[in-house]
Formats: structure tokens, sequence, C-alpha cells
């Protein structure tokens, strides 16, 4: 899940906007764990500001899944609980097309 906020957004506020999303997505009985990335990393590949975030959702195994029998079940379901946040862009996506979108985009950095 990829979240987009406010480009003019402090890092503090950064933090505290992708907490909110995190205990919302966690009160999903599927969701086992979410590992959010804000921004970039001192070392890698990843070009982001601080109002870009990704988080990794990870899920239970399907065959324990209550609320959700799908994927696409399982999106609207987050919908729902993560609701609207001002300011707030969500989309969601795989890990490997978080990359492939990157790579479509271009670099972002001053030199390449």
């Amino acid at each position: 899940m990829r979240l987009t906020l406010a480009p003019s957004i402090s890092l503090n506020e950064s933090i505290r906007i992708t907490q909110i999303v995190e205990r919302r997505v966690m009160k999903v009985s599927e969701v086992k764990e979410v590992i959010t990335r804000i921004g970039r990393g001192e070392v890698g590949a990843h070009t982001d500001p601080i109002n870009s975030a990704e988080m990794y959702v990870i899920l239970n195994p399907k065959e324990e899944w209550r609320t959700a029998r799908t994927q696409a079940d399982l999106e609207d379901v987050i919908r729902l609980e993560v609701g609207e946040i001002p300011g707030v862009l969500s989309n969601f996506t795989q890990p490997i097309q978080m990359t492939v979108d990157e790579l479509l985009e271009g670099v972002r950095a001053e030199l390449a």
C-alpha cells in the first residue's frame, strides 16, 4: 500500500499520519503485520521524499481469512477501515509493481 501525503509535510507529521493508518490497517483480521517505510533510506535505490510512504501489509494465510474472500475484497475492507484522512492518497499495489513503477518514472536524482 502506498501513501502520498502533502508535499510540504514535515517528517514528524508524516510519521504521525502513517502510524494512524497502520493502526487502522491492523484492525483488519486478515492482517498479520504492517511494515512502513517513509521517504528514502540513507542507502539504496529509493528516492522517495518524506511525503511518500510504502506500507508492506503482511497477511495471515488465506485459509484463515474471515471477512474477505479475494484480494480485491480485502482491499475494500482495508479502504473502509482506513477511511478518509484529509490530505492522504492511498493506492494498493504489489512490491514488485512498486519497483516497476519507480523504473518507469525514471530517476529523481540530480545526477544519475
